[in-house]
């Protein structure tokens, strides 16, 4: 039973994946298909492309930048029969910053950063924040250069604070995110904590999961606010259901309390919910899955 429902959430996972861009048609088995290769900041990654992004391949060597960027979001989400692949997309969004997208040097950067290719090149990514900025003159990207700079800087020092504090302001959601884990996770005294329930809050009511995060874990474990179990529940609910952005463990945590509803229906979304995050290796979620098998439920 605990198998099937795997293999429903994951069926559900693939079902609810959106398309890049509804005019263009996703590549199946039966297009023509390239062997091909980009920089992805380490050495010239191979890949296989088929169907319009071919084309899109093409017009990106022509200097396209937005055709890069079609590429690089392609790889990053998958499309079609092409699964995500993290290297090949860094690789594009690099390509299309070099072509002149601001958009393309500022995800570029972040990814560099993050080490969301599955590793970190923090010198690279603060090269395409500043081309992004002083070249492209691209306002996100200042202020993804200063996350760079940030980042660069020890933890926590005046200096990282600042630099977190401008790019935040300049509209870096990055720059927000950090700024606000910094406050509430490192610091942890209540004017800090307070400060950081100050941006996640907005930052959840513009349905991005970072906030309904910081929000969840404030009200579940009572810090800077009182323990409301209720009102964690729903900043679980709302961040997994309806935000954007890594929202992994908030669906653990969503999936975990609706297994304990009492309600058959809410046990088995909550399953579902589990097991797909468990397949993308959330541990926690793969215990509670364990959990709910051994008992029998």
């Amino acid at each position: 039973m605990v198998v099937l429902r795997l293999l429903a959430a994951l069926l559900l996972t693939a079902l609810l994946a959106a398309p890049l861009q509804a005019k263009d048609k996703p590549p199946t088995g039966y297009d023509n298909s390239r062997d091909s290769f980009v920089y992805d900041g380490r050495q010239n990654y191979p890949y296989v492309i088929r169907g319009v992004m071919i084309d899109w391949e093409l017009a990106c060597l022509k200097g396209k930048s937005v055709a890069c960027l079609k590429l690089a979001k392609a790889f990053e989400t998958g499309f079609g029969i092409i699964r995500a692949d993290q290297r090949a997309a860094v690789g594009y969004f690099m390509e299309a910053c070099k072509k002149g997208s601001g958009e393309g040097c500022v995800r570029a950067a972040e990814m560099l950063r993050e080490g969301t290719p599955g590793y970190k090149l923090p010198a690279m990514a603060q090269q395409q924040a500043e081309r992004g900025c002083n070249q492209l003159k691209f306002q996100p990207a200042c202020a993804s250069l200063a996350v760079s700079q940030a980042s660069a800087a020890p933890t926590g020092s005046t200096q990282s604070d600042a630099l977190l504090a401008k790019a935040c302001a300049g509209g870096d959601d990055t720059g927000c995110r950090n700024r606000a884990n910094a406050l509430f996770y490192s610091r942890q005294d209540a004017t800090s904590r307070a400060e950081g329930l100050k941006l996640y809050e907005p930052a959840c009511r513009s349905r991005r999961s970072w906030g309904c995060m910081g929000m969840a874990d404030a009200y579940r474990n009572g810090w800077g606010v009182a323990v409301d179990p209720v009102r964690a529940a729903e900043f679980e609910r709302i961040g997994c259901v309806e935000t954007t952005g890594d929202k992994l463990r908030l669906c653990t945590y969503h999936g975990e309390r609706l297994t304990k509803s009492g309600n058959k229906a809410d046990l088995n979304r909550g399953e579902q919910y589990l097991a797909a995050s468990c397949s993308a290796n959330d541990g926690q979620a793969c215990f509670y899955v364990s959990r709910l098998f051994l008992l029998g439920l």
